[in-house]
């Protein structure tokens, strides 16, 4: 069984501290808020960033505000 010092080591090296997450989540809010059409881009392409970017920012958030 893993030890609750091991377990939040672990925790913190795979997502990060809460400065780290929240700093994510402020780069990720910028680049929501800042998002359009890139010149010469394809509409499927500017959807999967822009997918991306929620994807993203969603996980970060989920996990943030359950721990």
């Amino acid at each position: 069984m893993i030890g609750k010092d091991t377990w939040n080591t672990l925790k913190t090296t795979y997502e990060g501290t809460n400065l780290v997450k929240d700093s994510k989540v402020n780069i990720l809010t910028y680049k929501f808020k800042m998002f359009k059409l890139q010149e010469q881009e394809f509409i499927e392409d500017m959807f999967n960033r822009f997918t991306t970017i929620v994807n993203e920012l969603n996980a970060l958030v989920e996990r943030h505000t359950t721990h």
